[in-house]
């Protein structure tokens, strides 16, 4: 078994560079720039833009970089603020650099007649602009790209650096977990609570009342879009059901909070907010996940369980006298867990990775709503960041699960 664990995890390593290579160039080509909240900004001007250009890298070859990304001007140059072209306002003068300056380049392009042109950045006089290829020698380095800068920082522990709200990325993840594992774990626990013994009773008693009954429940709950359905449940007992009048103080308002972690004015009052606030306001969240989960782990058990009780040995238990009780509890169930193992495993890191439109509904401060805002403000670090941990844990729980399957079923050897 320790080897086949080790194998597994060593098989891991390409496996997570690989996920890290396609989720970086599916962000890269997105059309939406990270900048475009600066250009209409008079305040910005063509060197602020170049600068921020070349902090956050964003000129900078995505995978391998065979342009380089500094060098030191060979003679002294005067910088345009664009490659000269036959057509179109000719080029104005936007600085002076003397030889031997130092300078980043953070562009390249090519004119009609063929001419190469590298746009350079000056730190120190925060000077931009275009000149020619051969006025500069540059040190090439193919893996001076963004990617492998990102990977490198990686290795180290460092996720990045946003570059909307200017924190490390780790410390923007690490503020938003307590809150999605709060929330996850109470509705992964109830999906378990409530999905799994229906399924197992729904098996035993097939085609009775109770298993028509929750089957088409079952099957409702999973075919009911999640996001309409919290839209529902906010309709109903937020926007619609009050408190009734011997409610005391809560009398008249809404039967349960439509949305947040807790009550800010409640907070302000107490200066700190009680277990029962936070209760409260998960009453919603917790409900629409949990239903939304059980009804797909009712189904996975029912099936399971329905094919395991009508084996050989469950007949021999039979005949053997057994209680029923014995053979479902001691044989069957054992047996049939193990296909619901794996879909347990696969929903094991969305404790981490949270529920985007649950949390976007109910504006529940966690992952799946961070993910969602850096998505649409292209942060890079956030997105890298989430995705990567998801990726990890998604690989983690799967070998999990596979040693789980050993420890249920004796027939199961890895070595």
């Amino acid at each position: 078994m320790s080897r086949y664990i080790i194998r597994r995890f060593l098989q891991a390593v390409p496996t997570l560079l690989f996920v890290s290579v396609v989720v970086y160039g599916l962000i890269i080509i997105s059309p939406v720039d990270p900048l475009a909240i600066y250009e209409e900004n008079p305040d910005i001007t063509p060197a602020d833009m170049a600068m921020l250009e070349y902090r956050l890298g964003l000129r900078q070859p995505a995978f391998l970089n065979f342009r380089g990304s500094a060098g030191t001007l060979n003679t002294d140059v005067v910088l345009l603020n664009k490659v000269p072209s036959a057509e179109g306002s000719e080029p104005t003068v936007t600085g002076e650099l003397a030889a031997g300056t130092k300078v980043a380049i953070i562009d390249g392009a090519q004119d009609e007649s063929g001419e190469r042109w590298i746009k350079v950045l000056h730190l120190d006089s925060r000077t931009t602009g275009w000149t020619l290829r051969e006025h500069a020698n540059i040190r090439i380095n193919p893996l001076d790209s963004r990617y492998f800068k990102w990977l490198f920082a990686l290795l180290q522990g460092d996720l990045g650096y946003s570059n909307v709200e200017h924190r490390p990325a780790l410390d923007m993840i690490l503020e938003r977990l307590p809150a999605t594992l709060l929330l996850m774990s109470i509705s992964f626990i109830g999906q378990l609570l409530v999905g799994l013994p229906i399924g197992v009773i729904s098996a035993v008693k097939q085609y009775s009342l109770f298993d028509h009954v929750f089957t088409v429940l079952a099957y409702a709950g999973r075919s009911i879009p999640i996001f309409w359905f919290g839209l529902i449940l906010i309709i109903i007992f937020h926007a619609t059901l009050t408190w009734p009048s011997w409610a005391g103080d809560m009398a008249g308002k809404p039967l349960f909070p439509g949305g947040g972690m807790y009550d800010v004015r409640l907070r302000q009052e107490l200066g700190y907010t009680p277990w029962w606030d936070y209760v409260y306001h998960l009453i919603l969240p917790v409900t629409m996940l949990s239903i939304f989960g059980a009804a797909q782990y009712m189904r996975y058990m029912r099936a399971s369980m329905l094919e395991v009780i009508h084996q050989d040995y469950i007949r021999t238990a039979r005949a053997k006298g057994l209680t029923e009780r014995a053979i479902l509890y001691g044989h069957a169930l054992k047996n049939a867990a193990i296909p619901v193992v794996t879909v347990m495993a696969l929903g094991l890191p969305i404790l981490f990775a949270g529920a985007l439109f649950t949390e976007t509904i109910f504006s529940w401060p966690g992952m799946g709503k961070l993910y969602f805002r850096s998505a649409q403000r292209v942060d890079y670090a956030v997105l890298m960041g989430y995705l990567m941990i998801s990726a990890s844990l998604i690989i983690f729980f799967n070998i999990v699960a596979d040693i789980v399957y050993a420890l249920l079923d004796p027939r199961i050897r890895y070595d």
